[in-house]
């Protein structure tokens, strides 16, 4: 396994450039320019769901 490779269903942490706090879940799936992640760690997500532009991690 590569160090860089990330794989579905693992819980993951993502430093986003500009943010304090790192957005956390659950790895669902993965585009060659977005990371979709499950979450539930606040209270104001309603689905769950983020979507991640590897660009900003």
């Amino acid at each position: 396994m590569k160090t860089n490779e990330i794989i579905k269903g693992q819980f993951y942490s993502f430093k986003i450039r500009g943010r304090k706090e790192k957005e956390k879940g659950i790895l669902i799936e993965e585009g060659k320019e977005w990371i979709l992640i499950k979450s539930l760690f606040t209270d104001y997500v309603i689905d769950g769901f983020k979507i991640i532009n590897k660009k900003y991690v």
